[in-house]
This record gives structure tokens, C-alpha cells and sequence, in this order.
């Protein structure tokens, strides 16, 4: 079992619903549930997810501390199927489980993950990890951005979770 402790840097931008030819362009693509779990520490989102690929599944257990808007800390460990299935009964029931398909694409030397939400056929999100807070950021040209929503926490999946349908911009 792996665990990676560290700083998450990342920008992220609502973007128009992407055409077929940027989905087909990816590099690996996953499918993820994402259960948020009961509050343990105030300020600390705890999370299982399940990401399916034609390579099998994987189950990870994570924990995600705001420390600015941009800046996270974040702890992820690979578990079981039997352990994401025990951590499953201390799912917090006010949220929702979110479902996506995440597309990995690489653009320039940078690996962008772009999720697409069953409720939404207009919009998606892209998201950038990056080393340092003052990188630049050059995103594919096939790609419209509507608005960066790093700073805009109605778009963390945990919010989401709470909100599906989100309907405003």
C-alpha cells in the first residue's frame, strides 16, 4: 500500500462540454465513483473512490486540508475493495455520489485530467496539478474555457456532492 503525503497545487477551469476528438486524443480514461465520508476533523474532507479502467479497478482512501484556495494537503492511500467497502458505511448521506469519467491528456509537457459529470452536457472541468503556484498554465487549444474556478469552491467535488445539479456559472 502506497501513501503519498504532500502539498496538491493545482489550477482549474470550467470549460464547454469538449468535442469527441479531444475525449478520443486521451490518454487513459477512468471511470470514478467518489463517496465523501462522515466529518472526523473539521476543515480535513475524507474521501473513498472507486476508478475503473480497462486495466481492473482500484480503490483509494484520501484526506484534503484547504490551506489557501489554491494549495492543498493532501493524503492518499491505495486500500482494499473490502476496506473501501467498510469505510462505505461512514458515507456522509447528505452528499452525493459523484460520478464521472475522467479523460487524461497531455498538452505540452503537462498531464491535465478533465472530468465529465453525468449531470451536466454543456460543461466539464479541467484541472492542472501543478509544481509551484506561479506556473504557467498553457491549455490545449481544442479546449474552451468558460472561467478558472480554482478560487470558486462551489466547483470541489464536495460541494458538487452537496449541490448536483449545479446549475449556475
Amino acid at each position: 500500500m502506497s501513501s503519498n503525503n504532500n502539498f496538491e497545487i493545482e489550477h482549474k477551469y470550467l470549460i464547454r462540454y469538449p468535442e469527441p476528438q479531444v475525449l478520443q486524443c486521451a490518454e487513459r480514461v477512468y471511470e470514478i465513483e467518489q463517496v465523501y465520508l462522515n466529518v472526523v476533523n473539521t476543515g480535513v474532507n475524507r474521501r473513498i473512490r472507486k476508478r475503473s479502467s480497462s486495466n481492473g479497478k482500484e480503490f483509494f482512501y484520501t484526506e484534503k486540508q484547504h490551506i489557501t484556495d489554491i494549495r492543498r494537503i493532501e493524503i492518499e492511500k491505495q486500500i482494499s475493495e473490502e476496506e473501501f467497502n467498510e469505510l462505505f458505511l461512514q458515507r456522509d448521506m447528505s452528499r452525493n455520489v459523484i460520478s464521472k469519467t475522467r479523460y487524461l491528456i497531455r498538452y505540452r509537457e503537462q498531464l491535465f485530467e478533465l472530468d465529465v459529470y453525468p449531470f451536466w452536457t454543456d460543461r466539464a472541468v479541467l484541472e492542472l496539478e501543478v509544481e509551484d503556484e506561479s506556473q504557467v498554465v498553457e491549455i490545449p487549444p481544442e479546449i474552451s474555457v468558460i472561467c478558472e474556478i480554482t478560487c470558486d469552491r462551489r466547483y470541489t467535488n464536495a460541494s458538487l456532492a452537496k449541490e448536483i445539479p449545479f446549475d449556475e456559472i
